[in-house]
C-alpha cells in the first residue's frame, strides 16, 4: 500500500503542477462542470434524450449523455469547490488515479521496474496534456488498459462490471472491443507464423481469450440498456463513432484540434521518453537477455506491439488516440523488460563507464524536465479562465430575451456560453459533425458565414435561417471578416465590444 500511496502522490504534484488552475486548455471541460452541476442542481434531467441548448443538432433530439458516470463522478467535487474548480479538482484526482492503477496493473502483470514504466506514463507530455484537460480521458483510458489486461489475466465475470461501468462512462467502448479482438487475431497469427504452434492449440487458445472478450460485450450491452439515454444510443453512436471518428468531416466542417493528425517528428519529439526506454530496453536484449525464451509471452508482445502499431497510425490521423497509444505501447516495452535477466543487467551496467552511465541519466531528467515544463506552458498559454466572455454574456443579457437563439462564431464557444447563459439555445457545440448531421444546409451556411466565405447574405443567414437575433463574435483572425461584414451591416445594432469578444443585436 505505501508504494500505490507514494506513486498517487508522485503524480498529484505533477498534474497538480501543470494544471492551469482558475481556466481549462480545452472548451469542452466548460461542458463536463456544468452537467455536474446540472445534475447536482437537479436542473436537468439525466433521462432527458433532448438537449434543448442545442436544437438545431442532432443532439436536440437524440441527445445521448456519453459521459454519464463521469458526470456523476464530477458531483462531489462540484459541491465541494463549485461547477468548475470541482471539475479542475477532479481532473488532477483522476489523473493521478489512472496513473496509479496503471502501476497496479503493471504490478499485477509481472513486468521489471513497474516504477519506472509507471513514471514514463506520468512524464510523457501528449499523454500528461490528455489528461489534465477536465474531460473523461482518464477513467476511459483506465477502463480501456483494464479491458485489456482483463482479457490477457482472464478476469471472467469482473469483465461484465468493467463493461458495464465503461458503458456508463464513455462512448469509446468500440475502441476497446476492436483491439481486443484485433489481439487475439494475432496471438494466433504470431503463435502460428513463429513457433508453428498446432491449429487446435490456437483455437483453443483463442476460444478462451474470444470468451472473456464475450464477458466484456455482455457489461457492455447490459451497460447500454441501463444507459438513461439508451433509446438514443445507436443513433448517438453512428454520429459520434462513425460519422466523426472514422469518417472524420474535414472537408465539411473546421475540426477540433484533436481530430488533426500528429506531423510524424511532432509525434516522435512527444514521446521521447519512451524512445530512452526502448533504447535501454534494447540494450538489454542484447546483452542480458534471458536464455529461456516463454513463447506464450513472446506472443503477448508481438500482440500488444502490433496492436499499439495500429493506434499509431490512428493517431497521424487523429491526434486525439495518442492517448491510448502511450499507454499501449509503454505496456508492451513493459512487457519485453520480461526478456531481460535482471542480476546479468544490473551487472552489465555496472562494466560501463561512468560518464555514459551520466549522460544517460542526465538525458532521462532533461527529457522528463523539458516535457514537464513544456506541458505547463502549453496548458497555461492556451487557458481559458473560468470568466472569459463573462462581460460579453452580460451585454447580450442586456438585449436578448431568455429562449432566444445566440449566433455565435465558432461552435467551440458553446461550452463556455452554456457554463454562463443556460437560458438561451445555441447553433452548435460539442462536435461541429452533430450540426452537420441534422442539417448540412445550416451546417454549410454556418461555415461560410463565420469564416467568412460568405459576406452577402449574412443577415438572412443569422435571422431567417438560425432564426437568431443576437450575434456573438470572438476576437480572432479567423472570426476578423465576419465581425467587419456584422459591424458594416447597418442592420445590426452594435452592442458591446472588448479584448475578448463583440456583441451585435439585429436591429428591431
Amino acid at each position: 500500500m505505501p508504494r500505490y500511496i507514494a506513486v498517487f502522490a508522485v503524480a498529484l504534484a505533477v498534474f497538480s503542477f501543470v494544471q492551469p488552475w482558475g481556466g481549462f486548455s480545452d472548451p469542452d471541460a466548460f461542458y463536463h462542470g456544468t452537467m455536474g452541476e446540472l445534475i447536482v442542481s437537479n436542473e436537468y434531467l439525466i433521462s432527458n434524450n433532448e438537449f434543448k441548448w442545442l436544437d438545431l443538432t442532432t443532439l436536440g433530439t437524440h441527445y445521448v449523455n456519453q459521459h454519464f458516470l463521469f458526470h456523476v463522478s464530477l458531483v462531489p467535487f462540484v459541491a465541494l469547490f463549485g461547477t468548475l474548480a470541482g471539475n479542475q479538482a477532479a481532473a488532477v484526482v483522476f489523473a493521478s488515479l489512472f496513473i496509479t492503477l496503471c502501476y497496479w496493473l503493471l504490478r499485477k502483470l509481472d513486468v521489471l521496474w513497474p516504477e519506472a514504466w509507471a513514471a514514463i506514463l506520468l512524464f510523457t507530455p501528449p499523454l500528461l496534456v490528455r489528461l489534465s484537460l477536465g474531460k473523461a480521458s482518464p477513467l476511459a483510458i483506465g477502463l480501456f488498459m483494464l479491458g485489456l489486461a482483463g482479457v490477457q489475466k482472464r478476469f471472467g465475470y469482473w469483465l461484465i462490471v468493467l463493461g458495464i461501468v465503461y458503458a456508463l462512462t464513455h462512448a469509446g467502448w468500440p475502441l476497446l472491443i476492436a483491439v481486443a479482438v484485433f489481439m487475439v487475431l494475432m496471438e494466433a497469427v504470431f503463435g502460428r507464423w513463429v513457433f508453428e504452434t498446432k491449429i487446435t492449440d490456437l483455437i483453443a487458445r483463442s476460444k478462451a481469450y474470444l470468451k472473456q472478450i464475450g464477458f466484456l460485450v455482455i457489461g457492455i450491452v447490459i451497460g447500454c440498456v441501463l444507459h438513461p439515454n439508451r433509446r438514443e444510443m445507436l443513433t448517438f453512436l453512428w454520429t459520434q463513432v462513425f460519422q466523426v471518428g472514422v469518417a472524420t468531416p474535414y472537408d465539411r466542417v473546421i475540426m477540433g484540434s484533436e481530430w488533426y493528425g500528429y506531423a510524424p517528428f511532432d509525434l516522435f519529439r512527444g514521446l521521447s521518453l519512451m524512445f530512452i526506454g526502448a533504447l535501454v530496453i534494447g540494450y538489454g536484449l542484447i546483452f542480458t537477455r534471458v536464455k529461456q525464451l516463454d513463447r506464450e509471452y513472446v506472443v503477448h508482445i508481438l500482440s500488444w506491439s502490433s496492436a499499439a502499431g495500429v493506434l499509431c497510425v490512428l493517431t497521424l490521423k487523429s491526434a486525439r488516440f495518442v492517448e491510448y497509444l502511450v499507454p499501449l505501447a509503454v505496456f508492451a516495452m513493459a512487457f519485453v523488460s520480461r526478456l531481460i535477466d535482471q542480476e546479468m543487467f544490473v551487472q552489465e551496467g555496472s562494466k560501463q563507464k561512468r560518464w555514459i552511465l551520466v549522460l544517460c541519466s542526465v538525458l532521462i531528467f532533461l527529457s522528463i524536465g523539458r516535457g514537464v515544463w513544456g506541458v505547463h506552458d502549453e496548458l497555461w498559454k492556451t487557458r481559458k479562465s473560468f470568466t472569459r466572455f463573462s462581460a460579453a454574456v452580460a451585454a447580450i443579457r442586456s438585449v436578448t430575451p431568455a429562449g432566444e437563439r445566440i449566433f455565435h462564431s465558432d461552435w467551440a464557444h458553446f461550452p463556455l456560453l452554456f457554463s454562463q447563459a443556460r437560458e438561451y439555445s445555441y447553433v452548435a457545440g460539442l462536435d461541429p459533425t452533430f450540426l452537420l448531421s441534422a442539417s448540412p444546409e445550416l451546417s454549410d451556411a454556418y461555415t461560410d458565414v463565420t469564416l467568412g466565405k460568405n459576406t452577402t447574405t449574412v443577415y438572412e443567414v443569422v435571422r431567417d435561417l438560425f432564426d437568431a437575433k443576437t450575434v456573438f463574435v470572438e476576437k480572432r483572425d479567423s472570426s476578423k471578416l465576419f465581425q467587419e461584414t456584422v459591424r458594416s451591416d447597418t442592420r445590426f445594432d452594435f452592442v458591446f465590444e472588448n479584448e475578448e469578444a463583440s456583441v451585435f443585436r439585429i436591429r428591431e
